[in-house]
C-alpha cells in the first residue's frame, strides 16, 4: 500500500514485523511482463487485518481512505511476496488452476494462503502478480473485529515460516497440475494445511481436466528490465481515524500543521467594556429670595431627579457547538458457516500413499 499513498496501513496477511520497515521507493521499468493475477486496491474500507481495524479508528467512525490515482502499476519480481485477496482481483486463464481456496483454515486466512501459493507457482510459468491503483469503492457491513483477530491467528504466527518455505521450495514435477498437487502435499506435511485440502486439491485437478481446462506450460520469465533505477513517491493520503476532531487525518500534514500552529502568536480576545454609568446632575442652587415691601417670601427650588444609571450589558456566551455523531462503522461481513457439532474430522491420509496421488 505504500506505493499507492498509504504508507501507514497494511493489507490483511502482511507480516507484522515488516510494517515498520521503510517502504521501497526504487523501481525498474520492465517489458514483457505476464501479470497473470492483477489486484486492485479499493477506496473506502480496504481489506486490512483486525489489528489495524481495532487500533486505527474509533468504533463509531467509518473508514473512508483513498489511494493515489496517479500511481503506476507495480509488478512483484520473482522471490518476493505480498498478500492479495478475493476482492477486486482478476485471474488470467493461465492462473485458473490456482483458484481453489484451502478449507482447513479459517475464512480470514484461506484466501491469503491461496495468494502466497499462487505467487510461488506463477514463477514456474513466467507469471507475476501485479498491483494497480483503486478501481473500486468498498463499503463493508459490520461484524466483530475481535472475532476476526481470533480467526486471523495463523496469519500473525505462520506467515513468515510459510513464505520462507515457499521461497526456498523447488518443485520436482514436470507439469503444473502435478507441481500444484506437490506443493499442497508439502504444505500439509509442515502443518500449514490439513488433510482435507490434499483430498480437495486432487479432486479439483481432476474436475479442471474434465471441463477441458489446459494447465499452463512450464516456462521461464519473459520480463526484461532496464538497468536504470528510478524513484517514485506517491501523494500520501490520510489514514488515521482516531479522536482528532476530524474524519480523516493525514499524519504527515497533521504534524506539519501542529508545528506551524506552535509558531504562531495567539492573541487574547478583547475584554468586554463595561458601559459607564450616567452621572446625575448636581442639584440646582437656591435662587435668592426677591425683596418686596413689607413681605419677605422665601422660595426654594425642587430637588432635581437624578438620571437613571445604565446597567452594564453582559457579554453574550456562545453556546457550545454540538458535533454531529460519526457514521456507524462499516466492515467486511464474514460469510463462513460454523462446522456442525459432532462432525468427524476427515481421516489423515499418508501424503506419500497412493491415496493422495493424482
Amino acid at each position: 500500500m505504500p506505493h499507492f499513498g498509504q504508507s501507514t496501513i497494511w493489507p490483511r496477511g502482511y507480516p507484522l514485523n515488516h510494517i515498520a520497515i521503510d517502504p521501497v521507493r526504487t523501481y525498474k521499468k520492465c517489458t514483457g511482463v505476464r501479470p497473470l493475477v492483477q489486484q486492485g486496491v479499493v477506496d473506502g474500507d480496504p481489506d486490512l487485518d483486525a489489528i489495524a481495524r481495532l487500533t486505527r479508528k474509533d468504533i463509531t467512525v467509518k473508514f473512508d481512505v483513498t489511494f493515489d490515482r496517479n500511481a503506476p502499476p507495480v509488478v512483484l519480481p520473482e522471490g518476493s511476496f505480498t498478500p492479495y485477496n478475493t476482492q477486486n482481483t482478476i485471474h488470467h486463464r493461465d492462473a485458473f488452476f490456482s483458484l481453489l481456496c484451502p478449507q482447513t483454515v479459517t475464512f480470514r486466512v484461506n484466501d491469503i494462503w491461496r495468494s502466497y501459493i499462487t505467487q510461488r507457482l506463477l514463477w514456474d510459468i513466467g507469471g507475476h502478480l501485479e498491483y494497480h491503483t483503486a478501481t473500486a469503492y468498498q463499503d463493508r457491513t459490520p461484524h466483530d473485529f475481535l472475532q476476526d483477530f481470533i480467526e486471523e491467528d495463523d496469519l500473525y504466527k505462520k506467515v513468515l515460516p510459510f513464505t520462507k518455505f515457499l521461497k526456498s521450495w523447488k518443485g520436482t514435477k514436470e507439469t503444473m497440475e502435478e507441481r500444484y498437487f506437490e506443493v499442497i502435499k508439502e504444505l500439509y506435511k509442515i502443518k500449514i494445511l490439513g488433510s482435507l485440502d490434499v483430498h480437495l486439491a486432487r479432486a479439483w485437478i481432476r474436475d479442471m481436466k474434465r471441463i477441458g481446462y489446459e494447465f499452463p506450460k512450464m516456462q521461464k520469465p519473459t520480463m526484461k528490465c532496464e538497468d536504470k533505477i528510478v524513484e517514485f513517491f506517491p501523494i500520501e493520503q490520510g489514514s488515521m481515524y482516531l479522536r482528532a476532531k476530524k474524519t480523516t487525518v493525514n499524519v504527515l500534514k497533521a504534524a506539519d500543521d501542529l508545528n506551524k500552529a506552535s509558531e504562531k502568536k495567539v492573541e487574547a480576545p478583547a475584554a468586554a467594556v463595561k458601559p459607564a454609568a450616567t452621572k446625575a446632575p448636581a442639584p440646582a442652587k437656591k435662587a435668592p429670595a426677591k425683596k418686596k415691601k413689607k413681605v419677605h417670601v422665601k422660595v426654594a427650588t425642587a430637588a432635581p431627579t437624578a438620571a437613571p444609571t445604565a446597567a452594564p450589558t453582559a457579554a453574550p456566551t456562545a453556546a457550545p457547538a454540538t458535533e454531529a455523531p460519526a457514521a456507524a462503522a462499516a466492515v467486511e461481513v464474514n460469510d463462513e458457516e460454523a462446522a456442525p457439532e459432532g462432525e468427524k474430522e476427515t481421516p489423515t491420509p499418508d501424503p506419500d500413499s497412493d491415496e493422495t496421488n493424482l
